[in-house]
């Protein structure tokens, strides 16, 4: 299984790895399955400031396609999966989404992220 795992940062861009804190703060009460259905810059755009956001392009699991989100911040790639250390943004120091090309976001695949289908193709969430 291949993913392709990218944190997202200012500039600091390794082959297909960005390591950042990003964001901006938020309610405390803002649920972390809020982010399904964004898109990956603005998802990480509500990650409170000092807390680590990390996305995955699970293109090659969901569609069977070769990774397809190529831009470091994840521009046109929709959240599917969420995983956080915490039921909230504010309480969840480290946050992992995954996303798939805006393209492949269908119906069916908004149902089955509803769901949580995809929370398992996460590797923090793997063991779940």
């Amino acid at each position: 299984m291949h993913l392709s795992r990218i944190r997202l940062a200012g500039a600091a861009i390794a082959a297909t790895a960005i390591v950042a804190l990003t964001g901006c703060s938020t309610s405390k009460s803002t649920p972390v399955d809020t982010l399904i259905g964004l898109d990956v810059p603005a998802a990480a755009e509500l990650i409170p400031d000092g807390h680590e956001f990390v996305w995955y392009d699970l293109s090659s699991q969901v569609a069977k396609q070769g990774p397809t989100l190529t831009e470091p911040d994840g521009q046109g790639g929709v959240i599917i999966a969420v995983c956080a250390d915490g039921n909230s943004l504010d309480a969840s120091d480290e946050v992992s989404v995954g996303a798939i090309p805006g393209s492949l976001y269908t119906a069916e695949i908004k149902a089955a992220a509803a769901r949580n289908e995809f929370r398992k193709l996460l590797p923090e969430c793997a063991t779940e």
